[in-house]
């Protein structure tokens, strides 16, 4: 362990892993409105990394096996895109994705409900 490290406190780091999950957002959201327009599933698309990303692939693994009674699931090989979208982003993939995913509560800038009053 780093000799900083130690003198830090355990809050710290659980106050900052926040900012880590938040950067991931960009890239989710404009995953899922690739995936969404090419209707291909995400083995087609993306490489997951064996030595990083073992739970995602068993997951979307999983959604192939029993997906097939959810509305819509992204799975790694099979996918099943929803009737009615529950809600449309404003923004489109690129910068200003990137942009609303920066603030702190996505969703609090611009985003606009569809009228499907049961999702």
């Amino acid at each position: 362990m780093d000799p900083v490290m130690k003198f830090l406190p355990k809050w710290f780091f659980h106050q900052n892993i926040c900012m880590v999950l938040e950067q991931d957002m960009r890239f989710l959201s404009s995953q899922n409105e690739i995936l969404m327009k090419e209707m291909t599933p995400v083995g087609k698309m993306y490489i997951n990394l064996g030595s990083c990303d073992t739970w995602v692939l068993e997951y979307r693994k999983w959604k192939d096996r029993v997906g097939h009674g959810m509305p819509y699931y992204f799975g790694h090989s099979s996918i099943s895109l929803p009737n009615d979208l529950a809600l449309v982003e404003q923004y489109r993939a690129g910068l200003d994705a990137g942009i609303l995913a920066s603030v702190p509560a996505k969703g609090g800038n611009a985003d606009i409900y569809a009228s499907n009053p049961i999702n």
